[in-house]
């Protein structure tokens, strides 16, 4: 009850937080991408039309960029309404909130995805999006639906040239899975950080994590991984036990884990250990 109360406030929150937002409709010579309305779900009395590109006009939660969705209810229930697995350029992101679509309602959903893996990739101008749909019940929390993958094209789409900078400490390299080594950083809640690319052309959906290692020669634990969708690019940050942190990372010594995302079945049970040295 206390969730179904939490998305009827957020609802309101996003309904007010898409009143910021500057249309650019498709055909519009603005300078920036733009999108064709798309309708991109029409099921069980739920549509979901994408209406266009937005683009925020304050720096209010440091908001960027959108996709702006309509979404209308024409079921008999309290819907939660969100978008899971979501690539923007082939870069895995998340795409923040849910929201609730009470019955007969129509309602302008802001789709904002976390800048944070594109900004590490260099992503400023977005060729595509690709998400999952996901519905739930509002109330019992209940998975309505779940789509297979929808890709949205921009108007940079065709001929986008989609290389990015590679380079770095290998640590990994077998199996269409490459995972580099990108520097070291400090987080403002993490602490010091390693900065990880993580590439799959594997033809699986993977889910992988650290599965022990060392930094400055001391076993310590770590954290970091996610879902990495086959044919993506994944930013994720290597971070420390608390109590254990470095002050800074020189060297490290990692392996990982790797299981199936779909099946469960473990892919990879550790990797062979690999080092990398940072300079100061």
């Amino acid at each position: 009850m206390k969730k179904a109360v939490l998305c009827l406030i957020l609802a309101g929150c996003l309904a007010l937080l898409s009143s910021c937002f500057e249309w650019l409709p498709w055909g519009t010579d603005s300078g920036e991408v733009t999108v064709k309305e798309t309708t991109i779900l029409d099921e069980n009395g739920i549509r979901a039309v994408v209406k266009g590109y937005g683009k925020y006009k304050s720096e209010l939660l440091g908001l960027d960029r959108v996709l702006l969705i309509d979404v209308t209810n024409g079921s008999e229930r309290t819907v939660s309404f969100g978008l899971g697995n979501a690539s923007v350029n082939g870069v895995m992101t998340d795409a923040q909130y849910y929201l609730a679509v009470m019955p007969g309602e129509t309602v302008a959903f802001p789709a904002v995805f976390d800048e944070a893996p594109l900004e590490f990739f260099g992503v400023t101008t977005i060729a595509d999006y690709e998400f999952c749909v996901v519905i739930e019940d509002a109330e019992t929390f209940e998975t309505i639906l779940e789509t297979d993958p929808i890709q949205i094209k921009t108007s940079a789409y065709e001929g986008f040239d989609y290389s990015f900078d590679d380079t770095g400490t290998v640590l990994y390299d077998e199996g269409g899975v490459k995972i580099i080594a990108k520097g070291t950083d400090t987080s403002e809640y993490l602490g010091p950080v390693v900065n990880l690319c993580v590439i799959n052309s594997s033809g699986r959906n993977l889910d992988f994590s650290v599965a022990e290692g060392s930094v400055n020669g001391q076993e310590v634990e770590m954290y970091g991984g996610s879902l990495i969708r086959s044919g993506k690019r994944l930013f994720s940050r290597l971070s420390f036990e608390e109590g254990s942190q470095p002050d800074r990372v020189e060297t490290l010594t990692v392996s990982f884990t790797f299981y199936d995302w779909d099946t469960g079945e473990q892919v990879v049970e550790k990797t062979e250990q690999a080092t990398v040295t940072f300079s100061s």
